[in-house]
C-alpha cells in the first residue's frame, strides 16, 4: 500500500538480497499461501511436469496472418544456439557436489537451503512489490516464471553454498603454520600478550614545533632534532619519576594521535609496530616501569609495560585446531574446492 512517500526503486528481478529481521513475519506461510493462490487459478505449474512442447507465447505470423505459437522447446534451442553449455559446468558441478558430500558421509539438510529461499522470497516480495505477493507472483508469470520455479532457483544457490561449505570445513587440513599464526594473533606473538602504552615524538612533526618556536630550518639537521626529542623524552621520564602519570604526560606530549587519546595505549600491541627496537625493549622491560628512549623509524618513544600475560601453545593447540576447523569456509577454499572436484570428475564435454 503507498502511504503517499515515493517507493524505493524496484530491485531487478532475481538479484541477490541482504534478509533484515522485519521481513521474516511474512515466513513460510505466506510463500505457500501464495502458490495454492496461483494454484487453483491454473497459474502455477510443476517445473518439472511442464512439457517442452507447450507454447509459451504466441504472436500474429506476418506471411499468412494466422496467430503462431513458439513452444517452449523452440525457445531452449534458440537459448542452447546463443549461450552453448556456457552454464553446463555448474549444473555438473551442483552434481558433483552432492556426490562428495554423501562419499564423505556429512548431513547437509536440504530445509536450510529452503528457508534461505524462502526468506530471500520475502524480501524479494517485500522491497520489489511493498509486500504484495501476489503481484510479485504475477510479474514472474508474465516474465515465464512461477514462484515455484524462482524458489528453485533460489534453493538451487543456497544448497550450492551449503554443500560448499560443509565440504570445504570437513577437508580442511588445519597445518602448522595455521596454528602458529592464530596462537600469535590471539595469545600474542610467541604466546606473550602485552599491553604497553608510549609517548612518540614524530622527526617531522618535532621539526614543525621547533620552527614555530623560533628556530632556523638550515640549524635542524637531523642529528639536531634527535638530540632535542630525546632531551624531551628525558623530562617526560623526570616526570614521571616525580609522580605525573604515564596518561596526562601522553595527551600532552605524543605525536601519536590514534594513541594519546587513550592515555598513550597502543591497542592490540603485537610487537609488529613502530620498529624492531621497540618490540625487544618491550620483551625485556619490567612491568609498570616506564623505559627509553627507544629510537624508531620515524621517531623516538618512551613507553611502559602495563601487564605480560604468557601462554604455552601445547596449553591452546586444541582449542585452536577446534576452532579452525569450525571456521566458515573461505572464498579461496570454496574456489580451491571447485577447482579440486571439477578436476576429479574429468568431465567430457560432448
Amino acid at each position: 500500500m503507498n502511504n503517499g512517500t515515493p517507493s524505493a526503486p524496484r530491485p531487478p528481478l532475481g538479484g541477490s538480497f541482504f534478509l533484515p529481521a522485519a521481513v521474516r513475519r511474512t515466513g513460510a506461510g505466506l510463500v505457500l499461501a501464495v502458490l495454492a493462490s496461483f494454484a487453483v487459478r491454473g497459474g502455477i505449474q510443476d517445473p518439472a511436469a511442464d512439457p517442452a512442447g507447450r507454447a509459451i507465447t504466441h504472436f500474429v505470423h506476418p506471411q499468412t496472418g494466422d496467430r503462431a505459437a513458439l513452444t517452449l522447446a523452440e525457445y531452449q534451442a534458440y537459448l542452447f544456439e546463443l549461450y552453448g553449455k556456457g552454464d553446463l559446468g555448474n549444473l555438473v558441478y551442483r552434481r558433483v557436489l552432492e556426490g562428495e558430500a554423501i562419499r564423505l558421509a556429512l548431513s547437509v539438510p536440504r530445509a536450510a537451503a529452503d528457508d534461505t529461499a524462502r526468506a530471500e522470497w520475502d524480501l524479494f516480495v517485500e522491497m520489489r512489490f511493498g509486500g504484495d505477493a501476489e503481484a510479485a507472483a504475477a510479474e514472474l508469470i508474465e516474465r515465464g516464471f512461477t514462484v515455484q520455479h524462482y524458489l528453485a532457483r533460489l534453493t538451487g544457490t543456497a544448497r550450492q553454498a551449503q554443500l560448499e561449505d560443509a565440504i570445504a570445513r570437513a577437508t580442511r587440513v588445519v597445518g602448522e603454520d595455521n596454528i602458529a599464526a592464530r596462537f600469535d594473533a590471539e595469545y600474542g606473538k610467541g604466546g606473550e600478550r602485552v599491553e604497553v602504552r608510549h609517548v612518540f615524538l614524530n622527526r617531522a612533526r618535532m621539526q614543525q614545533d621547533l620552527v614555530r618556536a623560533g628556530r632556523k630550518p638550515d640549524e635542524l639537521t637531523s642529528q639536531v632534532i634527535d638530540r632535542e626529542i630525546e632531551a624531551l623524552l628525558r623530562e617526560c621520564l623526570v616526570e614521571l619519576e616525580a609522580g605525573a602519570t604515564f596518561d596526562e604526560i601522553a595527551e600532552r606530549t605524543s605525536h601519536d594521535l590514534a594513541s594519546k587519546a587513550r592515555g598513550g595505549l597502543i591497542e592490540g600491541y603485537n610487537y609488529d609496530r613502530f620498529g624492531d627496537d621497540l618490540a625487544s625493549a618491550v620483551r625485556t622491560a619490567a612491568v609498570e616501569q616506564p623505559f627509553g628512549p627507544i629510537r624508531g623509524p620515524a621517531g623516538w618513544h618512551i613507553a611502559r609495560v602495563d601487564s605480560r600475560v604468557l601462554t604455552q601453545l601445547d596449553d591452546v593447540r586444541a582449542a585452536i585446531i577446534a576452532a579452525l576447523e569450525q571456521e566458515p569456509s573461505s572464498p579461496m577454499e570454496r574456489g580451491a574446492l571447485q577447482t579440486r572436484l571439477m578436476a576429479a570428475a574429468a568431465r567430457e564435454d560432448t
